[in-house]
């Protein structure tokens, strides 16, 4: 008994410790740039930048809402392994890797 106990709390410390981490690459501009996302520490890094999300439910799958000074978008995924977002007068599309 105290084995199996002891593999339960095992599995429930791995299973907090894992982050969801995000790899796109997404073309904007006539060029390819990598986006990540860190659901866990609540980054999204794009094209230089670090930008504060926070969870957007208005996007009709997983969304984020990213923030970094005056500038802000909605990144939203569509199906599994696409996503888009609207920044500034250009819509950027994304693949997941």
């Amino acid at each position: 008994m105290k084995t199996i106990a002891a593999a339960i709390v095992i599995v429930c410390m791995c299973s907090a410790a894992h982050a969801d981490i995000y790899v796109y690459k997404c073309k904007f501009g006539g060029k390819a740039s990598l986006l990540k996302l860190d659901d866990a520490k609540k980054t999204l890094q794009w094209l230089g930048k670090t930008y504060r999300i926070s969870d957007q439910p208005q996007c009709p799958r997983l969304g984020w809402r990213a923030e970094k000074g005056n500038v802000a978008f909605n990144f939203c995924t569509a199906t599994e392994g696409m996503a888009q977002f609207q920044f500034g007068s250009s819509q950027v599309q994304c693949d997941q890797q």
